[in-house]
């Protein structure tokens, strides 16, 4: 898994690239837990993630928790169909932007 960082006044974006897994997902949880500490919002793009697991989803849930004492909000862009399924079946729809 590949990840890079953009970041503006309303705050930062991480490009995630490859699957989110057990192997991977210890690699984003600490690049939101470190972006959460300078911004309150981040927005994930995955363009390029091909795949998402229960390991993935439960970092998803933890970068919520990281951001929600600034009043912050995580959400996902460009999700494919498939890891799209994935956050729904997880409870992570509303993180979807459209």
């Amino acid at each position: 898994m590949k990840i890079s960082e953009s970041r503006s006044s309303q705050g930062s974006t991480l490009f995630v690239s490859g699957a989110i897994d057990d192997s991977t997902s210890s690699q984003l949880q600490n690049e939101i837990f470190r972006v959460a500490r300078l911004s309150a919002n981040i927005t994930l793009d995955f363009s390029d993630v091909v795949s998402i697991n229960k390991a993935g989803t439960q970092v998803l849930h933890s970068g919520q928790r990281a951001v929600a004492p600034k009043r912050g909000r995580l959400s996902v862009q460009n999700a494919n169909p498939a890891v799209k399924y994935e956050l729904h079946n997880e409870g992570l729809g509303r993180l979807l932007m459209f």
